[in-house]
Parts: structure tokens; C-alpha cells; sequence
């Protein structure tokens, strides 16, 4: 075998090894009869261990077809699947598929994933319905001394200028 294709084997051979390579091993790559030895990286873990954190995800809570709990949350991963342990936990779940809710607990991230793949749930937290938040328009009026005896415009004047 000619031995620029196998260069080219090697380097294409030695650009499967991901990023977080931290050691050097020698290793021999037969090729048509043929032993080439060549310097490469070695991997310390062929599979790398996920990655634990504490934090809270938030989206709509619903159900997999396996029966799980599962968040779609707003932004991020399509699906973040549910542990739940404690009964009492599962009787709030319950009662919220469907609705947006914030869980707290134990993430977990599998290896080189930037968005948790499951959440032990420690806390829930259930969002209102939409229809249930008040509008902007019903702030209107709800303070109407809120600015003294000054007129709006001139409250208004006057704290852009407080900095002088």
C-alpha cells in the first residue's frame, strides 16, 4: 500500500480521538501486511461519566410514551425526563401535566450534552396559567399617587435628570 494513503488512514484514524485526550500511547495500525507505528493520543475513558449538578428546569410537564414525566422546556433540550422518588412528589406532578412548572433537584448531563438529559425532582414549583396573569393594561391606575403632586410627564422628567 502506498504510504501516503497510509498518512492519510493514520490522520484520519487519529481525528476520531475527541478533544479531551490527555495522554500518548504508541499503537500499531496494520495496513495490507504492512505495520506502521505512529504517536497518538489515548483516551483515559473510551466513554466519559456524565455530569451532576443542582439546578432547576423550567418548561410545560407532560408524559412520555413509557409513562415518565417529562419537561419540554423553552429553550434548550427538547425533553428533560423526570425522577421522582418521594409519593407525595408524584401527586403534585400529577396534577400538573400540562402546565408550565419550574422543577429544582439533581441534573443530569450525559457526556458532552450542554443541556440536562434528566432531573431528580426535589421541589416543584407550578406557574400560572396564562389566563390567570394579570395584563398590562390592569396595572393601569393601581398606584395613583405614585407620583406626588407632579404631573407623569414631570415624575418622569425628573427622575431621568435625578443623575445631574
Amino acid at each position: 500500500m502506498d504510504t501516503q494513503i497510509q498518512r492519510q488512514i493514520i490522520n484520519n484514524l487519529q481525528g476520531l480521538y475527541s478533544y479531551e485526550l490527555k495522554e500518548v500511547l504508541n499503537f500499531v495500525v496494520f495496513l495490507h501486511y504492512r505495520q506502521t507505528l505512529t504517536q497518538t493520543p489515548k483516551i483515559n475513558k473510551l466513554k466519559k461519566q456524565n455530569e451532576y449538578a443542582l439546578g432547576s428546569i423550567s418548561g410545560r410537564l407532560g408524559v412520555s410514551d413509557d409513562n415518565r414525566y417529562v419537561i419540554y422546556p423553552t429553550l434548550g433540550a427538547t425533553e428533560v425526563h423526570c425522577q421522582v422518588d418521594e409519593t407525595q412528589l408524584i401527586k403534585t406532578l400529577d396534577l400538573a401535566v400540562g402546565q408550565y412548572i419550574t422543577v429544582t433537584g439533581k441534573l443530569t448531563y450525559l457526556a458532552n450534552h450542554h443541556h440536562p438529559e434528566q432531573v431528580e425532582v426535589h421541589e416543584i414549583e407550578i406557574h400560572p396559567d396564562k389566563k390567570e396573569l394579570p395584563t398590562l393594561g390592569s396595572f393601569a391606575g393601581i398606584a395613583p399617587d405614585a407620583t406626588g403632586n407632579a404631573s407623569t410627564n414631570k415624575f418622569i422628567q425628573n427622575i431621568r435628570n435625578e443623575w445631574r
